[in-house]
């Protein structure tokens, strides 16, 4: 039997042409598009293909409708994260992707001078709609499978989706299996000082965000505070240290607003190299920055195959509070310690609540809401 080719709507292929004529410059920022009309009859499509074209533009941030003054284009380079493309209409039931590695088999101060403001979360949040839409998206796909245990590290298909999120955006490429999925910051701040231990001297930044100090106090570790200069922990302050352990907020530290430069991520690899040392990096809000990518201590650290960072980050900043959702990028020469150490704790996050962010990072639902957040911060 012959099988059935599916076919690209007309709006999806009319859509990639416009956005790679507006990323090449052909439409240079603030330049206005062909009217609904005037675009009809170039490409020879129907005004209703033209609006659905439109409007997923303007979604995405390409482009801003004006009332009774047309389209024009808001797209500059260095604004923009690139995006997941859509995903076609589909009735098939997509094969999951599973990860060949899993946690638990066998292995394989001062203000800153960044000056691009925290994000208003509480009107920021991600769209409920199309959260909802994702979310029955899920259950119209997945069904039972929704109840069923998923791995202890997280959801295959999750960890999958964050990968290919992270190298897309980010630069950071990593295996699925070094990822773990958490229910937001907190708990991955105790799956982490499990996995490097509690018997260690840890140290934080002065000031620092105040659930690390009372979760470090709640566990009773050993911790100092080191306080914080215009671009990080001053290197006197930092070599004085005895610290086995280093937690650190490389960008737009809390309450501070700190952004460490590149010179002083430098240093606090070259500190965790010389005391044998490790790096907590904690990273909730670097993708709103107005340039990409924000280079992190974890992909500085793998480049040079340190094995010396354990990168943190949440979901809770950018997609809303409520969504409690963050991961821990694991180096692969911890991989052995941590399925010792942590590999039998079960995942914490509900697995419908895996299975919707999965869809809006691999639908691009998530990286156009980054875009449009983006957009605001940085007008």
């Amino acid at each position: 039997m012959k099988k059935t080719v599916k076919k690209t709507p007309a709006y999806l292929t009319l859509y990639e042409q416009l956005k790679k004529e507006i990323v090449s410059g052909a439409y240079s920022y603030k330049s206005k598009l062909p009217s609904k009309r005037s675009a009809a009859e170039r490409f020879g499509v129907s005004l209703v293909t033209i609006e659905h074209t439109y409007a997923l533009l303007e979604d995405e941030g390409y482009i801003q409708g004006r009332q009774r003054c047309g389209y024009f284009v808001r797209y500059r380079k260095e604004q923009f994260f690139p995006s997941a493309p859509p995903r076609m209409p589909e009735k098939t039931q997509p094969k999951e992707f599973s990860s060949s590695l899993s946690l638990h088999s066998k292995y394989a101060g001062e203000p800153s001078t960044d000056q691009t403001p925290a994000p208003p979360l509480e009107t920021d949040c991600f769209p409920p709609s199309v959260y909802a839409k994702a979310v029955r998206r899920v259950l119209s796909v997945y069904g039972d499978r929704i109840l069923l245990k998923t791995e202890n590290a997280g959801l295959p298909l999750l960890r999958e989706a964050i990968a290919r999120y992270l190298l897309r955006t980010r630069t950071i490429s990593v295996l699925p299996d070094q990822i773990v999925i958490g229910s937001g910051a907190e708990q991955l701040y105790n799956l982490a000082t499990i996995l490097l231990g509690k018997d260690r001297l840890y140290a934080i930044e002065k000031p620092s965000y105040e659930k690390i100090q009372q979760i470090y106090k709640a566990q009773g570790l050993r911790f100092e505070e080191l306080p914080l200069g215009n671009e990080g922990i001053p290197d006197e302050v930092l070599f004085k240290s005895h610290a086995e352990i280093l937690h650190v907020t490389p960008y737009q530290s809390y309450p501070s607003g700190v952004t460490a430069s590149a010179e002083k991520k430098q240093t606090y690899l070259s500190f965790a190299r010389s005391r044998n040392a490790f790096i907590l990096e904690d990273d909730f809000g670097s993708e709103f920055h107005r340039m990409r990518p924000i280079e992190t201590l974890f992909s500085l650290d793998a480049a040079e195959r340190g094995g010396r960072v354990i990168y943190l980050n949440t979901f809770s900043k950018t997609l809303s509070p409520a969504v409690r959702i963050g991961y821990m990028l694991i180096p692969p020469s911890l991989l052995p310690m941590a399925e010792k150490r942590i590999g039998f704790f079960s995942s914490s996050v509900p697995v419908l609540d895996q299975y919707a962010l999965a869809e809006l990072l691999n639908e691009g639902s998530f990286e156009r809401h980054l875009n449009r957040i983006r957009r605001k911060l940085n007008p």
